[in-house]
């Protein structure tokens, strides 16, 4: 088998057995926070009991405060002193610690510790995470591109952007090209839209992948006459068409297009995708593994959705931690169909603050062999770049440029 630079995972050579205490107990927290040009990186680092760090991340991009907050009383009320090798049992005792346990803030707090509880985990035995949670993809896992069209919403500058997208190797991406627009779209602003959609398949061509998103702003007839409209453009999916409070009306909207609907980053918890499952005749579910509790709820909603025959594409806009957990996630189902990536349109530092993050190669997520997670976390360079209170407007104009207000 090829290996796993190419994106495909190739031949296992286990390390030699490791003996550790029989108790390892999680011993501290600390909260590394990082300010971007539009949303804050927030990462959760554990240190055990006999010195071994695992990180994972939690970025919301919203609630930060209330955030930071939450994870370090959830962490002293139930987390600290537990084993990190056993993520299951961490994650039941916030839940069951946490009176009101499906909360966005709350489930953001859990996933960030139990992803940081694999990563110490994966240390102790010497395996990376998609090793332990038994790999099962034989094909690549596809990568597609966000967070690339900050320029004017001007047809041919967001083509051209895109176009330079194909040229880096990516053979997927995805765009909002309805501005500031919600519950409907003016004339001329459906007229715009639709173009940036035609110009962007025009430069990308019919062989790569082209997603469109919502970000849930239309109501059911808008968004039906959306899909209906870019059918010839052939998007892989429009993501979040619809308002959150209308999504009860999704069944509707699947039988007035054949374009896909996708949906899922903002639902914290596999209970949350069981009414979807059950209502739904088709849909892309779109679990974000730093929202719904972490690695083992993301395996429950994979595990629901291959039973139905449904395809994930798992939602991501934190950084480079978080994409690495996504892409160790989606190595091991073949549930997944793509993963969303920023991490190629961060500023600079970002990716150095994230050593040995997973990468995008010839179109594919690749990660290493190290134990964990692999990823060192520059505690220094992340300390360069302030946490801001800022925070990006997606109803606002000009948002696409990400700068935070």
């Amino acid at each position: 088998m090829r290996d796993a630079r190419s994106g495909v995972i190739g031949v296992y050579r286990p390390a030699p057995a490791r003996w550790y205490a029989a108790v390892m107990r999680i011993e501290t927290l600390d909260i590394l926070t990082a300010g971007t040009s539009w949303r804050n990186l927030i990462v959760v680092k554990l240190v055990a009991d006999d010195g071994t760090v695992g990180f994972g991340e939690a970025t919301i991009e919203y609630g930060d405060r209330a955030l930071l907050a939450y994870l370090a009383e959830i962490f002293a009320r139930a987390a600290k002193g537990l084993d990190p090798r056993d993520p299951q049992a961490v994650l039941d005792a916030m839940t069951h610690a946490d009176y009101w346990r499906s909360g966005f803030i709350a489930r953001t707090a859990f996933s960030g510790i139990e992803l940081a509880c694999w990563d110490i985990k994966g240390q102790a035995e010497g395996k990376p995470v998609w090793r332990m949670l038994a790999a099962q993809r034989s094909d690549p896992l596809l990568a597609y591109a966000n967070g690339w069209y900050r320029t004017r919403r001007d047809p041919q500058r967001v083509a051209a952007a895109a176009a330079g997208v194909v040229e880096r190797g990516y053979r997927a991406l995805k765009i909002d090209p309805f501005g500031a627009g919600l519950g409907s779209l003016t004339e001329s602003e459906w007229d715009r839209s639709l173009a940036i959609v035609r110009e962007v398949r025009r430069a990308v061509g019919d062989q790569v992948e082209l997603f469109v998103e919502g970000h849930g702003r239309f109501d059911v007839s808008s968004a039906a006459k959306l899909a209906r409209a870019m059918e010839p453009m052939r998007p892989g999916f429009f993501e979040e068409p619809l308002i959150p409070e209308l999504n009860h009306q999704l069944p509707k909207l699947i039988e007035q297009t054949a374009v896909p609907i996708a949906l899922g980053e903002r639902l914290s918890s596999p209970a949350q995708f069981e009414p979807l499952l059950r209502d739904c005749t088709r849909l892309v579910l779109q679990p974000d593994l730093c929202h719904v509790g972490g690695m083992l709820a993301a395996q429950r909603i994979a595990k629901m959705a291959d039973q139905r025959g449904w395809r994930l594409a798992p939602h991501n806009a934190g950084g480079p931690l978080a994409t690495t957990h996504a892409v160790h996630f989606g190595l091991t189902t073949p549930a997944v169909m793509v993963q969303e990536v920023f991490d190629d349109y961060e500023e600079p530092w970002v990716l150095e603050a994230f050593e040995g993050s997973a990468k995008v190669v010839g179109g594919a997520h690749c990660v290493s062999k190290a134990p964990g997670f692999g990823v060192k976390v520059h505690d220094q360079v992340l300390d360069q770049h302030p946490f801001s209170d800022r925070h990006l407007d997606l109803f606002a104009e000009g948002w696409e440029q990400r700068e935070a207000r």
